[in-house]
């Protein structure tokens, strides 16, 4: 189809135009009432003859009309275009059909070479599809130009009765009938040219018929050589008649096989272009992205293997992007291996920067270039003999570097890890080498092939999810920090990004591997036909509860709007605690904003995946109704402490990030939940308050209206000091700390002659009163050393003792006597 579509266009185009023609001008306001076929009563429209001097231009332009579209029709070349592809087509179904009566007489063909004609079949009826879509739609514009020429021969037939007069001039009669004529030499076009098409319309269905006749066949022969071989197997390759199979006839299937490679076709390309625009967007922008954050993604070990290999790392993931969500499996083989190919040396040099063991790489390094070889023969034909000597020679091998890996990994760490997976290999591959040797060459193709395509889909896969992880973190990081560099300095904010990225990360890969994966890998072990057809069957298992039925796919969605709803809010809660962004509202008043926004997000969402399940939200609504009058008399402390929750949030008396005293413990405000709070006191413990305590009791709020504290030192200094020196001392002691506000004048007060000292205060505003202990214990420090450079003494509690000689006293008295 070279010019088809530019030609079809242009005239839909045309044919539209014309279309809306008749029904501008020919159109008027009707009066009477007409019954419908329901009985009602309605207004329908009646004719309303033209003036004997609109007569002649309403004629007129019919005239042109019938030009434009005689004129548009001999345009339009798209016909022939669409005959020679129905031509084409045809020869190429003699052929297949000749290919496939050929097999039928042959039995030496594999169930490969009947893919592959079936695929040459799947292009050539995509090729029909096309030229029958562009047909058919030619035909609809030309029906609908034709059903208003008619509705347009009726109006003037209409016109022609309500300007019966004998009296009518000549040329309005002319007229009159020049607009019959004109009418009929546009549907005789019309008609003409709607027989033609669908003339070959009918041609190019026989195609179609050819075609489903063709599948079908080569279904019921492959289904039939696939029993045949489980029931009585092929040659054994031990067997003298498996070593007559190399004759000359053998390298004649093979050069034919070269010379009969499916290369795609055009239709191939206009289907699935998009899907290739998109392929090369995805990988630009991840090459964009990967060297946008380079230095992060260096400081991850889990992520620096492809930070190097950015456009490695961009060609893999385009193409396992669309192997994954592109459910199209049935194109070009050879197009197929291409597609594989590049992908293939993109993942071999993406991993190979991996700091890994040596093994594991080569591991994958085999995995590619095996499944790529394998590819290679498909597409090419190789006859059957050959391709089992492939599968023996390469399975074989398999099993020697096994027993290589397992002599030389005894006494490793990752021998145990591994041990089960590769002797489980080792058997498997075994099968594969003894089923192919007893003739049994169907099992081991299907063994073979099921097993390296699922193994290769499944490790392309891990190096995918792991790509989308460090993508995912990036924009977590950028979103919640706006700079990768110093994101690790709030370590709560640090916390809940980690967590966040790593369960949307593990859901993102839940809904790969249930969707992506496992429909592919079901259909590579032939348990289904195609990609849609597992993919219904995966989303439609579920199970009945009465009248509802709940399915995987349902469940899906309705988990997927849940997780949607909480990682929404947690996006917005890191945009509004995003500290580089210009903030008008103080840190706690945005987390509780945030905290709002959270709950709302989950109850829609809540909602929603109500809904998704199949549940009526208004009998939902009469459920909760009869549950608030159970949650009123059983659950009021938990209603109130929700209510109290409330409360904290919209007055805010206390916001997250406050200091607070509650009973006479100081700590900081967490976290405010619906039901509690979360304190941590300075002695490194978490508290759970109720809401309702917060509310209903005292609070001391520290930092509710400003950060500062009021920090009062008490000094006493020994009687005989320089009073004007200590209070001088102080005052410049108060004046030197730069945690203290400057701005307020620290206070010295003479407050008492106590009974060994002269009492003083030093009054002083810390600005921030978390550091009000560390600030005490500076001043302090700082006094003690002032006072010591001015010789004032610091005093202490004194006591006078006078002791009197009572030995002495009482001898006196006793001499005396």
């Amino acid at each position: 189809m070279k010019n088809s579509y530019k030609n079809y266009f242009r005239c839909s185009i045309v044919l539209l135009f014309l279309n809306l023609i008749p029904v501008n001008y020919l159109y008027a306001q009707d009066t009477t009432t007409n019954k419908e076929a329901n009985g009602v009563v309605k207004e329908s429209k009646q004719e309303t003859p033209p003036t004997l001097s609109e007569i002649i231009p309403e004629v007129a332009l019919l005239s042109e009309d019938l030009t434009s579209i005689n004129n548009s029709i001999d345009d339009f070349d798209g016909i022939d275009e669409i005959a020679d592809n129905y031509k084409e087509i045809a020869e190429n179904l003699k052929v297949i059909g000749d290919q496939f009566d050929a097999f039928k007489k042959d039995e030496n063909y594999s169930t490969n070479e009947l893919e592959n004609l079936r695929s040459e079949l799947n292009q050539s009826g995509q090729q029909f599809e096309d030229s029958n879509k562009t047909l058919k739609d030619v035909i609809i514009l030309l029906e609908t130009s034709r059903k208003e020429w008619l509705n347009s021969k009726k109006k003037w037939s209409t016109y022609e009765k309500l300007l019966r007069d004998d009296d009518l001039p000549l040329e309005a009669k002319k007229s009159l009938k020049s607009a019959h004529t004109i009418i009929d030499k546009a549907l005789n076009v019309i008609g003409s040219k709607l027989n033609d098409l669908m003339k070959l319309q009918q041609s190019g269905y026989k195609n179609q018929e050819t075609i489903n006749d063709l599948n079908i066949q080569i279904q019921v022969l492959r289904k039939k050589k696939i029993t045949s071989a489980f029931e009585v197997g092929s040659i054994p390759m031990y067997s003298p008649k498996f070593f007559q199979q190399f004759n000359s006839k053998l390298w004649q299937r093979v050069k034919s096989g070269f010379t009969s490679v499916i290369f795609p076709s055009k239709s191939f390309f206009e289907n699935n272009w998009w899907v290739y625009v998109c392929q090369i967007f995805v990988t630009f922008f991840i090459i964009y992205l990967i060297r946008r954050n380079s230095k992060f993604l260096k400081d991850h070990t889990e992520f620096d293997y492809f930070t190097d290999r950015s456009i490695s790392a961009g060609i893999f993931f385009g193409f396992l992007s669309v192997l994954i969500f592109h459910s199209d499996m049935k194109s070009v083989p050879l197009w197929n291996l291409f597609s594989f190919l590049i992908g293939g040396i993109a993942f071999c040099y993406l991993i190979s920067n991996r700091k890994v063991e040596p093994w594991k790489n080569n591991f994958y390094y085999i995995l590619v270039v095996i499944l790529t070889f394998t590819g290679f023969l498909h597409v090419f034909n190789l006859p059957i003999v050959l391709f089992r000597i492939f599968i023996v020679s390469i399975s074989i091998y398999c099993l020697i570097r096994l027993y290589r890996w397992n002599k030389n990994h005894k006494k490793s760490v990752s021998y145990k890890k591994y041990r089960w997976l590769f002797l489980g290999l080792f058997i498997y591959l075994s099968v594969i080498v003894f089923s192919e040797i007893i003739g049994k060459e169907v099992l081991a193709l299907y063994m073979y092939e099921s097993l390296l395509k699922s193994f290769m889909l499944i490790v392309f896969t891990v190096v995918f999810l792991n790509m989308v992880r460090a993508g995912i973190e990036v924009v977590f990081k950028i979103i919640s920090n706006g700079d990768l560099t110093n994101i690790d300095e709030d370590k709560d904010n640090s916390k809940l990004l980690n967590k966040t990225v790593v369960n949307l990360s593990t859901f993102i890969g839940i809904l790969v591997f249930l969707l992506g994966v496992i429909p592919r890998i079901l259909v590579f072990w032939n348990i289904y036909n195609d990609i849609p057809e597992a993919y219904g069957k995966l989303i439609n298992i579920g199970f009945s509860i009465g009248e509802s039925r709940f399915s995987l796919g349902i469940i899906i969605a309705s988990i997927s709007i849940l997780y949607f709803c909480y990682v929404s809010s947690t996006i917005i809660e890191m945009l509004l605690m995003n500290e580089r962004l210009d903030r008008k509202l103080e840190k706690g008043a945005r987390l509780s904003i945030a905290q709002l926004i959270r709950y709302f997000l989950m109850f829609i969402g809540f909602l929603l995946a109500i809904a998704a399940l199949g549940f009526d939200l208004t009998n939902f609504t009469i459920i909760l109704s009869a549950l608030g009058v159970g949650i009123g008399f059983g659950l009021q402390g938990v209603v109130n402490n929700f209510v109290s929750g409330l409360i904290l949030l919209f007055e805010r008396p206390i916001r997250e990030g406050d200091t607070v005293e509650i009973e006479g413990a100081w700590s900081n405000v967490k976290k405010i939940g619906l039901r509690s709070t979360t304190v941590h006191t300075f002695d490194q413990s978490d508290v759970i308050i109720p809401n309702s305590d917060l509310v209903y009791n005292k609070v001391t709020n520290w930092s509710l209206s400003n950060n500062r504290k009021r920090i009062i030192i008490a000094v006493g200094v020994a009687y005989g000091s320089d009073i004007n020196l200590v209070i001088s001392v102080l005052k410049e002691i108060g004046k030197g700390n730069d945690a203290l506000v400057q701005s307020v004048n620290p206070v010295v007060l003479f407050r008492d002659f106590a009974d060994s000292t002269l009492n003083f205060e030093l009054r002083v505003r810390a600005k921030d009163q978390s550091k009000a202990l560390q600030i005490e214990s500076d001043l302090r420090e700082e006094i003690d050393s002032r006072f010591r450079e001015h010789n004032i003494e610091i005093a202490f509690p004194q006591r006078d003792l006078f002791i009197k000689n009572f030995e002495g006293s009482v001898l006196d008295k006793e001499n005396k006597n």
